[in-house]
């Protein structure tokens, strides 16, 4: 079946709006951890993720309401804006913590903020494209869509690590500011040229501004949402080892900014290799529910031989290797999923999973972690860091499994009705 002139405007469009999000969001993320590394050291990340689940609920909520009165096309441009303005601000109460020392909660705030921002503002991209393009174009669009992203996030990390030995970390966070200007302008044009959904489709009070009810409804949506707690508490434990092994390897502020954005460049290379050849033929010959399940497993074989030999490239590898798939074909294959559901899962249910969800997992693994390790110290808890990592592949797969027992559903043309295929 043909791609229809429409579906490609909105995946080229959207494609190059993420990429400079993504190119900013790897100054901010990488400057952001450095700095509150620095000043709060490892043992906080855990309480860091804990408390990190409140920033995103008020984000969420924002969106919703934005969502109600605007619309989705302004609320994306206002939500891009917005978020610019708040990383300036933030930047700008770093700069002079030293005449004020109370604005060191700066650093807390923009490592908070940088998790918020980045989903709230991709997801809002993936209901765009989930209720523009119909299933079969999904799947051959949704990997070259990240993978133009992916080039954008490998420029913006090289960038980085090329100039932070000479502007600093601190001054690097105005890349990820600037770089909202052009996504806001980008996205946009998209909506300009492709149209945002039918106002008969829209039920914005239907469900409650989160679309809360939905659940109850829809197994499918339960489905997703459990596969995607299971994913970010493994996510958590690879990140927080990889962070702590990082801290202890490579302690000095500007070079370890610089080690963390270079192996985010190649990380996020080699997963735009997956996305641009590895995803459409997977997704296109393979069904849905078998790469689901294929991998967990993959990632359950890899985090076992990274715990049983551990430091820098064995940490880093583990978590290279989820990343790898996290940004390519699983997240192509879970946004199949949300193509043919109602408006209200695609623009609301959606971002509970994929913004709360994630944030609110990680979180969750923060607190577990944090409380365990006042009680038995912290060396105890980073030994545990693999029985929980395998423990997480396990329910990730449990969740896989339960998704692909029942029928997928799929649209064959945006605005019809959606048919169950097994298996998808």
């Amino acid at each position: 079946m043909a791609i229809s002139r429409r579906e490609l405007w909105a995946a080229g469009l959207i494609s190059v709006a993420a990429g400079f999000v993504l190119a900013g969001y790897s100054a901010v993320r990488n400057a952001s951890s450095t700095l509150f590394k620095e000043s709060y050291g490892t043992g906080a990340l855990p309480l860091l993720l804990a408390v990190m689940p409140l920033g995103v609920l008020g984000v969420l909520y924002v969106y919703a309401w934005l969502l109600s009165a605007l619309g989705p096309r302004r609320t994306l441009f206002v939500t891009t804006l917005g978020s610019g303005l708040l990383i300036a601000g933030l930047f700008a109460a770093i700069r002079f913590e030293y005449a004020v020392p109370q604005l060191r909660v700066a650093r807390v705030l923009v490592r908070i903020f940088s998790d918020a921002y980045i989903a709230l503002l991709i997801e809002q991209y993936w209901s765009f494209l989930n209720s523009t393009l119909d299933t079969p174009a999904g799947k051959r669009l949704n990997g070259p869509i990240m993978g133009v992203a992916s080039l954008g996030a490998v420029a913006g990390a090289w960038w980085v690590g090329e100039i932070v030995g000479r502007w600093g970390t601190v001054n690097v966070l105005l890349i990820g500011a600037l770089s909202l200007l052009p996504a806001a302008i980008v996205s946009d044009f998209a909506y300009a040229q492709v149209g945002e959904p039918a106002p008969s489709e829209r039920e914005p009070r239907r469900h409650g501004g989160l679309a809360w009810r939905l659940f109850a409804s829809n197994r499918l949506l339960v489905g997703i949402l459990a596969m995607v707690v299971a994913t970010q508490v493994l996510a958590s434990v690879l990140d927080l080892n990889f962070q702590t092994v990082l801290q202890n390897a490579i302690p000095a502020r500007d070079a370890q900014t610089r080690w963390a954005v270079r192996f985010e460049a190649l990380m996020n290379l080699l997963a735009a290799v997956m996305q641009f050849v590895a995803a459409p033929l997977l997704l296109r010959f393979v069904p849905v529910a078998i790469l689901l399940v294929g991998m967990p497993l993959i990632q359950m074989a890899v985090a076992g031989a990274s715990f049983a030999r551990p430091g820098l490239n064995a940490a880093a590898g583990a978590y290279l290797v989820f990343k790898m798939f996290d940004y390519s074909l699983f997240k192509a294959a879970k946004e199949i999923l949300y193509i043919p559901l109602s408006y209200d899962a695609r623009y609301r249910a959606k971002e509970v999973i994929d913004v709360f969800g994630y944030r609110t997992s990680k979180g969750a693994t923060g607190a577990m972690i944090a409380v365990f390790e006042r009680f038995v110290g912290a060396a105890a808890v980073a030994g545990a860091y693999g029985v929980i990592a395998l423990s997480a592949c396990a329910a990730w797969l449990g969740a896989a499994a339960f998704i692909g027992a029942r029928p997928i559903p799929v649209r064959i043309h945006p605005g019809a009705a959606s048919s169950p295929q097994p298996g998808a």
